[in-house]
């Protein structure tokens, strides 16, 4: 999940996207948990 998240690519897309980091953050969190 990290790895994602460090990605430049997927960081760029996400601030064109307009997504704040912090939340989108939270989600991922929130779907690790789901998945673990």
């Amino acid at each position: 999940m990290v790895e994602v998240l460090n990605d430049p690519i997927v960081l760029s897309m996400m601030r064109r996207d307009g997504v704040p980091m912090d939340s989108l953050q939270g989600l991922l969190r929130k779907i690790g948990r789901g998945l673990s």
